[in-house]
């Protein structure tokens, strides 16, 4: 799946590239040569827990009445956020995914770079984690959810 880059009308300092993702799990680890270490390398498997989640918002905005719109956000020095999702109405919802238990404010840095462009049009930013409660007190709009509450 190619994932379109969300852009303010603003030139230069924005990713504009898709991201690819696969929504075979197994293909993608075998691409990746990654085995039974893959816990032990949490940067790798953060990358597979991000394209894990992708692939499961994917399938539940398909049931979505309005057509939804997923993208990412990057830009070229810093700030990203993995998922982006647009309503019909253009209102903006981030999603970082972080494959720890734990959090602290610069896991929102990307979420708040999106807040400061996206202005209004941000209806909520939101750190799926590995940790077992639902954390606010981030930011304004900022929120942090355990992954297993997707």
């Amino acid at each position: 799946m190619k994932l379109p880059a969300w852009t303010p009308n603003a030139n230069g300092q924005f990713v504009k590239s898709p991201k690819i993702f696969l929504n075979d799990k197994g293909l993608l680890c075998s691409l990746t040569n990654e085995g039974e270490n893959l816990l032990s390398h949490r940067t790798q498997a953060g990358h597979l827990l991000e394209n894990f989640i992708a692939m499961e918002i994917t399938k539940q905005i398909s049931w979505h009445p309005y057509p939804l719109k997923l993208m990412h956000f990057s830009k070229h020095k810093g700030a990203a956020v993995d998922l982006v999702i647009e309503d019909h109405k253009k209102q903006l919802y981030g999603i970082e995914v972080k494959s720890k238990a734990s959090l602290k404010q610069d896991d929102f840095e990307g979420l708040s770079a999106l807040s400061k462009l996206a202005g209004k049009r941000l209806k909520r930013g939101i750190v799926l984690y590995s940790g077992t409660e639902a954390i606010s007190g981030f930011g304004q709009k900022l929120n942090a959810i355990p992954i297993n509450n997707l």
